[in-house]
């Protein structure tokens, strides 16, 4: 299966959703909504982190149009994703410092 297979065929984002890991491009980390964990895999690992990010989009969905809702979601998922990967002994959102924030934006470029 191609990498384009994984991301716009139901069978590969069904695939990935479930846990299967995407090809790995060298040097480079994707932050597509599909390639990312699920927040159900990250809680496995990180679950205090996961509860405080998950409340966040659901906090401000009463103000954010649904777009921003999903982007803001996808976002957290993705500095959780980082997190979860480059700090695992980190477990609490409270102890994320600047080198954590400084660490993702590198890891997203």
């Amino acid at each position: 299966m191609s990498k384009s297979d994984l991301t716009t065929s139901p069978e590969g984002a069904r695939s990935l959703l479930a846990g299967a890991q995407p090809p790995a491009v060298p040097g480079r980390h994707s932050c597509h909504p599909l390639l990312l964990p699920t927040w159900d895999l990250l809680e496995a690992t990180h679950p205090q982190v996961v509860t405080t990010m998950r409340a966040f989009p659901s906090q401000v969905a009463c103000v954010l149009r649904p777009g921003s809702v999903t982007g803001a979601d996808v976002a957290l998922r993705s500095f959780t994703t980082y997190l979860a990967a480059e700090h695992p002994a980190l477990q609490r959102v409270r102890d994320v410092d600047r080198s954590q924030v400084e660490g993702f934006k590198t890891w997203v470029a």
